[in-house]
């Protein structure tokens, strides 16, 4: 049996997917004060968690409504089972791969400033507003098993509740894609501790052939760089 893996962690302004360095540039006009939805309306509930009082770094946590069933603009991407928010905002699980939200906020500037003074906006309202951009990426298993077991393990004690939802989203240890193309299986899992982010595990199963995965990089990035050393 062999087994390879990789992480994905929160690494500044740079996303790590599957061995993969994706270095996506921000492709939406920036505006002010008012975010753009990130594709689907149930996500405003859970974006933004920066820390980490409820120890959502390390646990998945089942979609019971709060992500919404799919990722409006990206359907295709199939329905969302599981999310990982302890990146500041939410890694879906669907069952054809991934969906990474990202947003960056900055302050507006100085001549932003100077133009809201004239207007008789307030000093504390101008130093509240920030310029927020989303976006999103896809990570997609090309030509899987369209609807693979998915199996999740290792329930924590801790659950998530959410103000308009009924009901306790459970979070996991672990997830396991079964049989995501023949005789290969993907575990999604924590293993350092310190750090915010997961990996994922391939497990190739005797006489099946590795040559089957195929990732396939979509959402809105501009350039994808190899990592130098990836180990196999």
């Amino acid at each position: 049996m062999l087994l390879t893996s990789t992480r994905l962690s929160d690494s500044g302004r740079r996303s790590c997917l599957a061995c993969i360095y994706i270095i996506a540039f921000l492709l939406l006009t920036p505006f002010i004060s008012v975010s753009q939805k990130p594709a689907s309306a149930a996500l405003k509930a859970v974006a933004g968690k920066a820390d980490d009082l409820f120890g959502s770094r390390y646990r998945f946590v089942e979609n019971i409504g709060q992500y919404g069933s799919v990722m409006q603009g990206y359907e295709s991407m199939g329905t969302i089972l599981y999310g990982y928010e302890g990146l500041g905002m939410p890694v879906l699980f669907t069952n054809k791969g991934l969906i990474h939200l990202q947003r960056k906020e900055q302050k507006i500037s100085h001549e932003e400033e100077k133009r809201l003074e004239k207007q008789g906006v307030s000093e504390e309202e101008i130093e509240n507003k920030r310029i927020v951009t989303d976006r999103v990426i896809t990570m997609e298993w090309a030509g899987a098993n369209s609807n693979p077991e998915m199996i999740a393990e290792g329930q924590t004690s801790m659950y998530n509740t959410y103000a308009t939802l009924q009901g306790k989203a459970r979070g996991y240890k672990k997830i396991t894609w079964k049989n995501l193309y023949p005789g290969i299986d993907a575990v999604y899992h924590f293993t350092e501790q310190s750090k915010a982010g997961f990996e994922y595990s391939l497990v190739v199963h005797p006489g099946a052939d590795l040559n089957q995965v195929k990732l396939v990089f979509g959402g809105q990035l501009k350039k994808i760089r190899p990592m130098q050393k990836a180990t196999w």
